[in-house]
């Protein structure tokens, strides 16, 4: 199945060779593995894994490893209209473009409201890439 909004492998795809082997999110080049359904959920809504699309071995590794997600990695953000979202993983949060966001397929439901205070207080990482 394809996520209708990237082609298989390009920067905000969800990705599988098979089950066993998990789930991975397209990003920034790289293939970043999600580690359990629940951040799965937590990013991409409760029907991610009609997201995921199965991709060959060969095109799986025609891309570089990147980081994998953290479990329990979310999305943060102010929740006003046009205020800067960002992907927590790994203890920083990335920031995620308003041009980037479209490419991904984060749903903004599942955004969690936070201070700037706190958004501050967490280190901010990279700049998600289209």
């Amino acid at each position: 199945m394809s996520n209708g909004t990237a082609a298989p492998m390009s920067n905000g795809s969800l990705v599988m060779i098979s089950p066993a082997q998990g789930t991975f999110l397209v990003m920034m080049g790289q293939t970043c593995y999600v580690p359990d359904p629940d951040t799965a959920a937590a990013l991409f809504g409760s029907g991610w894994s009609s997201l995921v699309a199965t991709v060959s071995p060969t095109q799986f590794s025609s891309l570089p490893a990147g980081p994998a997600l953290t479990s329990g990695a979310c999305l943060l953000g102010l929740g006003t209209p046009g205020s800067p979202q960002f992907l927590c993983t790994g203890g920083q949060c990335l920031f995620i473009p308003g041009q980037v966001y479209p490419s991904y397929p984060f749903q903004y439901g599942t955004l969690n409201i936070a201070s700037q205070a706190v958004i501050s207080a967490i280190p901010l990482g990279v700049v998600i890439t289209s």
